[in-house]
């Protein structure tokens, strides 16, 4: 049971990570994670066993990282003396999952939020984003391109 709660665990935070590289802002955070989470929850059953289901459907939940969680926890709650029997192929999806999750995490995450092109204004009207820096003047003020017949800039 703990093997494959931390196998879960894992695919998850990878996976959570991963997702970072694709969200623009806090604001879009929310609708993008549940878009992505609240179907797999749904589809593996977690609120319960979803009659009629194709069996295509069925086939492909098996392989998302909440059915094979959710089958542990069933498994361990209902079993009554020695470690539960959790099958391999739960176990290989979870791994899989895990090791996709941390390789798409590495490849997407980064440390710098990935911002939208377009400036965004307060409700004050001032910019979000800090003012460019204007250039240091250069000797007494004048910029150093514009100084004619300095030793930089003269011809041999």
């Amino acid at each position: 049971m703990l093997v494959a709660v931390g196998l879960g665990t894992l695919a998850w935070a990878a996976l959570a990570t991963a997702l970072t590289g694709i969200i623009p802002t806090i604001e879009s955070a929310s609708p993008i994670l549940t878009f992505t989470y609240l179907p797999v929850i749904l589809l593996s059953g977690v609120f319960g066993v979803l009659g009629g289901q194709p069996r295509w459907l069925a086939s492909l939940t098996s392989y998302l990282p909440a059915q094979p969680m959710i089958d542990a926890a069933a498994r361990a709650l209902q079993h009554t003396a020695g470690p539960p029997d959790i099958p391999g192929h739960d176990l290989i999806v979870l791994g899989g999952w895990a090791a996709a999750g941390l390789v798409a995490s590495l490849m997407a995450f980064r440390w710098e939020p990935n911002r939208p092109a377009h400036r965004r204004t307060t409700r004050g009207g001032h910019s979000s984003q800090p003012a460019a820096r204007k250039p240091e003047p250069g000797v007494d003020g004048v910029p150093a391109a514009a100084r004619q017949g300095s030793p930089t800039t003269a011809a041999p």
